[in-house]
């Protein structure tokens, strides 16, 4: 319905929602495909929160699926526009980003 209506922000919101059910059910692949489409549609919004909130979960995401690399970047692109918000869960980020870095990403 979203499509039809060519509604971005619900559609953003869906690819989201879906891509967190699937990386909750394990199936990480096709989250990340998901994630990346929230992301697209966050991107044409220039909604900053909403791709600083999909990059986070695309860092969830391939830390569940062992991407320890991708993990770090993704959260690394959250942290550095959470920042830009002046949101405080940037330095939450940083510890993460910190801790996966040691593990050897």
């Amino acid at each position: 319905i979203a499509e039809k209506l060519d509604s971005k922000e619900t559609m953003a919101a869906q690819y989201g929602n879906l891509a967190t059910l699937y990386s909750m059910a394990g199936n990480c692949e096709e989250a990340g495909e998901y994630f990346h489409n929230a992301l697209e549609n966050h991107r044409l919004l220039d909604n900053k929160r909403g791709i600083a909130q999909t990059y986070n979960n695309i860092g969830l995401n391939s830390e569940r699926a062992d991407n320890l690399a991708l993990a770090v970047e993704a959260f690394e692109n959250a942290k550095a526009i959470f920042g830009e918000l002046n949101d405080p869960y940037a330095n939450n980020l940083q510890r993460h980003i910190d801790r996966l870095k040691s593990l050897g990403s």
